[in-house]
């Protein structure tokens, strides 16, 4: 084919080095700033598109795991220095289809870059290992695992491909892509720089779908060895449920009800600011993004205070403002489900202490934007502590003791991510012994992750080994021990 892929309609997969289109069964998507602007069409890929690909990763893994690390490698690297070179054609897609700001957006594709750029030098961790014992030595080969299946989200859809795209292809995998069904532009934009990159036919491969038919298949397909899967605790729950029944090795990033301590010894200034950011950038719509807060007693007022100041930066107050920090929700869908929960909430008894509306100028009416909205909610056992809003809501609490602030924070099914602002290293280590979470920040908002630091949650926010690092890809990889007498 061609056509110029990040114009062209119709498209449903890639597969075996080619791309294919769907002309009689696609689907569009509104933008987000503006429901009434429709966005390209897209082909829903067909069951016969799934069996290709996994015949084509079938052949493709054959050849790919035997090709040197050092060429896949340089592999990601060809794929890594053509998203920097598309750079700003790759941006422009991810403000206008996903509504993430232009500088959120920036930053997530050069994390994309910096991700692949990571595991391309996983042959310069170590590979290989060795072992002496008594009798000898004891030599430790790893090998992949076969093929790999990816289902990953709509709210990063370059940065969080990649961690598990770049993980499974320098472990020697073929990989099947499934990303969201609400960022194909997006997810096209990605896919040419595997097209680019100089991988054998059949080891990368992708496709769209607007439903979950062909996830479904995919997961259940025997020849599927290892599933990576980031989103909801329920799909990720019903994905593990069925890969694992039959043997397959399942990883997932999954909710997350993440959450703040402030002490009194905190500098509230920044405090607030930091926390603003991590609750009310891009609309709130990340994973590790913070929607509960614990402030002490003595502070809280002048907390808030601070809040209100600093949240001003993500208020949608006209359309100049909304290329800087402020973000519409993905869905109309989404945008008039969290209104009527923050209602249903000041109902309950809720005080909604900002925001909590829509914005009033008429030019954003028919864009899914909300005001980021802070709930005075004092009672920590209320469910809205432990239920995922996914959006520009923070619940905000006070407290006496840090052990009880812990106590709410660990109240929950969630253990993605924490933060903690204070001065006393008593307090930090008191955070660091006792928070259930995956990630801890310390003076600093949950959201942002760093490639040569491990990532995954505790409890129902992870399950299986965390991704980044060795850790992603030591789950595409089987170890042989090799005694040698």
């Amino acid at each position: 084919m061609k056509k110029n892929m990040n114009d062209a309609n119709y498209i449903s997969a890639y597969i075996d080095g080619k791309w294919r289109c769907n002309e009689s069964d696609y689907f569009s998507l509104s933008r987000p700033q503006d429901n009434r602007i429709a966005g390209r069409r897209f082909g829903n890929a067909r069951i016969q598109d799934l069996t290709d690909a996994l015949a084509a990763a079938r052949t493709g893994q054959a050849r790919w795991q035997h090709t040197p690390i050092m060429e896949r490698g340089k592999a990601l690297t060809r794929a890594a220095a053509f998203i920097r070179n598309e750079a700003g054609k790759i941006v422009q897609e991810l403000h206008t289809e996903a509504g993430k700001p232009l500088g959120e957006s920036e930053a997530e594709v050069a994390t994309a870059a910096e991700f692949l750029d990571t595991f391309a030098h996983w042959a310069q961790w170590g590979a290989h290992g060795a072992l002496r014992h008594a009798k000898g030595r004891v030599l430790t080969e790893k090998r992949p695992r076969g093929i790999a299946a990816l289902i990953t989200p709509w709210n990063y859809p370059i940065s969080n491909p990649c961690q598990k795209l770049g993980a499974a292809l320098i472990a020697g995998n073929a990989v099947i892509w499934r990303p969201s069904g609400l960022t194909p532009a997006c997810s096209v934009a990605l896919a040419r720089a595997f097209e680019h990159a100089d991988i054998p036919p059949g080891v990368f491969n992708f496709f769209l779908e607007k439903g979950d038919t062909l996830s479904k298949r995919l997961i259940e397909s025997t020849e599927i060895q290892a599933v990576s899967f980031t989103g909801s605790t329920r799909v990720g729950l019903q994905i593990a449920a069925a890969a694992t029944a039959r043997g397959a090795a399942v990883q997932c990033e999954m909710g997350g009800k993440n959450a703040a301590i402030v002490m009194p010894d905190a500098d509230i200034q920044h405090a607030a600011e930091r926390i603003a950011f991590g609750a009310f950038s891009f609309a709130g719509q990340k994973c590790t993004a913070l929607s509960r807060v614990l402030v002490h007693r003595d502070i809280i007022d002048a907390f808030h205070d601070a809040l209100d100041r600093a949240r001003a930066p993500y208020q949608c107050v006209s359309a100049q403002q909304i290329n800087a920090n402020c973000a519409p929700l993905i869905t109309r869908a989404q945008h008039r489900k969290l209104l009527t929960t923050i209602s249903t909430l000041n109902l309950r008894g809720l005080k909604i202490a900002q925001g909590g509306e829509a914005p009033s100028p008429q030019e954003l009416a028919h864009g899914n934007y909300i005001e980021p909205t802070v709930l005075a909610a004092d009672d920590t056992h209320d469910r809205v502590w432990t239920e995922e809003l996914f959006g520009p809501v923070l619940l905000s609490a006070p407290f006496t003791h840090l052990s009880n602030a812990v106590e709410s924070v660990n109240h929950n099914p969630y253990g993605l991510a924490a933060a903690i602002f204070t001065d006393s290293s008593k307090s930090i280590q008191f955070a660091i012994d006792h928070l259930d979470v995956g990630v801890l920040k310390i003076n600093e908002a949950t959201p942002g992750l760093d490639p040569y630091s491990p990532a995954g949650g505790w409890k129902q926010s992870g399950l299986g080994p965390n991704e980044l690092t060795e850790d992603g890809v030591e789950f595409f990889s089987r170890k042989k021990a090799i005694y040698l007498g």
